[in-house]
């Protein structure tokens, strides 16, 4: 077989085995499932609640003071 991908690839997984047919399709069904996203465990979201604490406290001395 002398085709070659010439692209991007946004998710993938990996088997140890080959996949029948309806294998791959259960895969490709629960693919949301299994890919999705939990942005509270991100860095960013927590940095931005972190930061965000912060701030709320730095405000609240000031207006103590």
């Amino acid at each position: 077989m002398n085709r070659y991908y010439n692209g991007d690839t946004d998710d993938f997984a990996i088997f140890i085995r080959g996949l029948s047919q309806d294998e791959i399709k259960k895969v490709q069904a629960g693919m949301k499932e299994i890919m999705a996203i939990a942005p509270q465990a991100k860095l960013q979201t927590v940095w931005g609640r972190l930061e965000a604490k912060y701030l709320q406290s730095e405000t609240r001395l000031n207006l103590e003071r």
